[in-house]
């Protein structure tokens, strides 16, 4: 896991704090910064108007290999 400060785009695979699972992120809000989000492989939970503050990046394999290369 990967944690950045950066603005969230749609389809980043991401953590929040206080939720269990593997978020990927559907909708991105800039005013005010909060996310939707949707669990991957589950129950189809979805998460609304979470703040960007509580989001943890994580790192996609391939993304981390073309940043090496």
């Amino acid at each position: 896991m990967a944690e950045a400060k950066r603005i969230p785009v749609t389809g980043d695979r991401i953590s929040a704090l206080g939720q269990e699972g593997l978020f990927r992120i559907f909708r991105v809000h800039e005013n005010p910064d909060t996310v939707d989000l949707k669990l991957v492989g589950g129950t189809g939970l979805v998460l609304r108007g979470i703040p960007w503050g509580v989001l943890t990046f994580l790192v996609n394999p391939r993304e981390e290999a073309a940043q090496k290369g």
